[in-house]
């Protein structure tokens, strides 16, 4: 998938984050995570095709256990409040790692690390082992060099995990438990992919640091697998909302204004209103539970504004000598309808209703074939008595 092995590993640990989760990209370390809580996880990530990084002498554990030691020593981590791990990309371990990796105390981590030190450091004609390599040496003198309770402290908060060589699989294994189907799972994969890929490039091209939100993910997430892996009717959360009667106020509100300009009766403002009430609410309840998202809204808007240019036209055409609020009626009518998808989605009829209306109320669209100069004449005469042009 042309995708390094830490963003992959970005990828999975976002798919995997908890609620208020940041995900980093070599901010501080390969990849970070910054909790809530004001914990971290720090993960050094190792491609290893064709060796074991996890040796007793691998240059690679002591290099990562060297750069902890580092940033530990350093104050760039909190020993305290960071776990440490490391991630290979296939079967990998050795007795030390091992050993490490199982002490969850200090009294253990402190036993694993004189352990480790005495098996390094014996003399190798009496351990028939090879001695330390020039570019060893230096990382083991960083790791053992630290303060011992800083080195205790990286110890008891170690931990490594050896994947199975398939990386792919493991990010698909991944987006399963995010209850993606199976046979759209490959899809959404190379979307999540891409997405992360842009979202670093994005901000690494600004001079910022990689830094990804779990909500950002999740709610961009959601929206694509609803749109296009979950065929389902957006379900209304406004069904039960009901205006029973008009207020003298609602005269002031333009889309009811826009029905006046054509003679609508009370019975057909009823309605308009009631629409428009129900779709504002199932917007932002589907916008707040990342079903759709203002791209989606967008594009909607635009689709429902060419159908009306396309049924204004037709309504012209055919009908030139009627009068203009006959005119009006008819493209109203016409256009309430008229339905069409939201991102994929079916909407319920008073969704699109409201969603005219809701054009109607910035002056988008209108009924009245010229609902601009009538509305800007109302607007002149302080809402005083309106003679429509017939």
């Amino acid at each position: 998938m042309g995708f390094s092995l830490q963003a992959s590993r970005c990828l999975i640990r976002l798919l995997g984050a908890q609620a208020g989760d940041v995900v980093c990209l070599e901010v501080f370390d390969d990849v970070g995570v910054e909790r809530l809580d004001g914990s971290r996880v720090s993960e050094q990530s190792k491609s290893n095709q064709t060796y074991n990084p996890l040796t007793d002498r691998a240059v690679d554990l002591w290099k990562t256990l060297a750069n902890w030691a580092t940033a530990v020593k350093e104050g760039e981590l909190d020993v305290e409040n960071t776990h440490f791990e490391l991630v290979t990309s296939r079967p990998a371990g050795g007795p030390i790692a091992r050993s490490f990796r199982d002490a969850k105390t200090p009294d253990d981590a402190l036993t694993a690390i004189a352990a480790a030190h005495a098996k390094l450091f014996k003399p190798a004609v009496k351990t028939g082992e090879a001695s330390i390599s020039e570019s060893l040496s230096p990382q083991l003198s960083k790791f053992f060099g630290i303060d011992r309770n800083l080195a205790i402290g990286i110890v008891v908060r170690f931990s490594y995990q050896a994947g199975a060589g398939d990386t792919y699989a493991e990010l698909k294994a991944a987006m399963r438990r995010e209850l993606v189907s199976e046979e759209n799972c490959d899809d959404v994969l190379i979307w999540a992919t891409g997405w992360v890929k842009s979202e670093i490039d994005r901000l690494l091209q600004q001079g910022k640091p990689a830094r990804i939100r779990e909500d950002s993910f999740r709610s961009k997430l959601l929206n694509y697998v609803r749109t296009h892996d979950r065929h389902e009717m957006l379900h209304s959360v406004a069904g039960s909302v009901e205006v029973p009667m008009l207020q003298p106020e609602d005269d002031m509100l333009t889309y009811v204004k826009q029905l006046r300009l054509i003679e609508a009766d009370d019975e057909d403002v009823l309605y308009a209103v009631n629409d428009f009430l129900r779709a504002s609410i199932d917007r932002t309840h589907w916008s707040a539970e990342g079903l759709i998202d203002e791209r989606s809204i967008e594009k909607y808007s635009k689709e429902l504004s060419r159908s009306w240019k396309n049924k204004k036209e037709q309504v012209r055409l055919a009908h030139p000598d009627r009068p203009q609020t006959h005119q009006g009626k008819l493209l109203y009518h016409g256009c309430q309808e008229h339905s069409i998808s939201l991102d994929g989605y079916p909407t319920q009829p008073h969704f699109t209703r409201g969603s005219w209306h809701a054009l109607a109320d910035d002056e988008s669209i209108g009924w009245h074939p010229n609902h601009k100069d009538e509305l800007n004449q109302q607007s002149k005469q302080g809402g005083g008595d309106q003679e429509l042009k017939k």
